[in-house]
């Protein structure tokens, strides 16, 4: 009896082991589902329809389809946008309130994605990464936008500071594996080239085998287009989600300042096919021209001789030649 309840105890001890390591995993939630978006747990086949409140753990992969979108709010209260037809992978995600450390690796495949960042730690380095196929940033609390393009990736800081280098070693100077150089990002005077430091509505885009280009600026307009771009379709389902230290059960603190992505951008100015993504140009209604029917003419009377006669008024006879006299 004594054996039986000892294993009893260790059965109940691992159950509640892996009850409490499944709950460590999830990292966030999906709190806005639009359309058609499918989720892949560990980036395995087949995937599931996703919707709102399920949750997202290390190497999940997220992709939406052609007129959907998704969001994610992580446990630290970022907030991950996603455009109709992107794909995005989350490598890595840890947050220690009690140590003050965050590391958050993002991968974007295609698309257009949006991340808000919680700058709830002072790091020396950025602890929040995302990488696309020929980029490499690192976000201190910040606003950016990621456009991925066939052969190259343009990076937009609408708010904070951003560091941006090129994702290949050989091109970046960085050594070891890929997730190990995102956290090598070194001090913010660095003068070497390696990298390019993006301030309030700054860009650059970095295209293959080449290092980052010169920030350059960009307007309020570019930050418009590019939200109409990533928000195309009218919103089904959403949800606020307060983020939580899974392993504490302890709140964490809201973005700075109260910056969220907004859900759908209720945008100025007019909204055309080439701004909007989901607009669908309606051509006017024509309306036929029915052309008037020709005028009716009338043949005019054809005049009728009289008959001939003789002299003295008498018919002349059919069919006898000429009259007597």
């Amino acid at each position: 009896m004594k054996r039986v309840a000892f294993l009893k105890g260790i059965l109940a001890a691992v159950v509640m082991l892996a009850c409490f390591q499944a709950q460590a995993a999830v990292v966030g939630h999906l709190t806005q589902v639009d359309g058609r978006v499918e989720l892949l747990r560990g980036g395995n086949l087949p995937s599931t329809p996703a919707k709102v409140d399920d949750t997202v753990e290390p190497q999940d992969v997220i992709r939406t389809k052609s007129l959907s979108k998704a969001q994610i709010t992580f446990i630290d209260n970022s907030i991950l946008t996603i455009s109709p037809e992107s794909r995005i992978a989350i490598e890595a995600y840890t947050v220690d309130l009690a140590q003050g450390k965050r590391q958050a690796v993002l991968e974007i495949f295609q698309g257009l994605a949006m991340a808000v960042v919680n700058k709830i730690f002072t790091a020396g380095e950025p602890d929040f990464i995302v990488k696309t196929h020929t980029a490499i940033m690192g976000v201190r609390g910040t606003e950016i936008g990621i456009r991925v393009h066939p052969n190259s990736s343009t990076i937009m800081n609408f708010q904070g500071l951003t560091q941006v280098g090129n994702i290949f070693p050989e091109v970046g100077q960085l050594s070891g594996n890929s997730s190990k150089a995102a956290h090598t990002f070194g001090p913010l005077n660095d003068k070497s080239g390696r990298w390019v430091f993006l301030k309030d509505m700054q860009a650059t885009t970095v295209d293959r085998n080449l290092p980052p280009t010169l920030p350059y600026g960009i307007s309020m307009g570019d930050r418009e287009l590019f939200l109409r771009q990533l928000t195309s379709t009218v919103p089904q389902t959403s949800k606020v989600y307060q983020g939580t230290d899974n392993s504490r059960g302890a709140a964490l603190p809201a973005a700075v300042g109260g910056t969220t992505m907004p859900v759908a951008a209720k945008l100025p100015g007019e909204q055309t096919a080439l701004t909007t993504l989901n607009t669908v140009t309606v051509p006017p209604l024509v309306v036929p021209q029915v052309a008037a029917p020709p005028p009716v003419i009338t043949p005019e009377p054809v005049a009728v001789p009289p008959p001939k006669t003789y002299r003295g008024g008498s018919p002349w006879p059919k069919n006898t030649g000429s009259p007597t006299r």
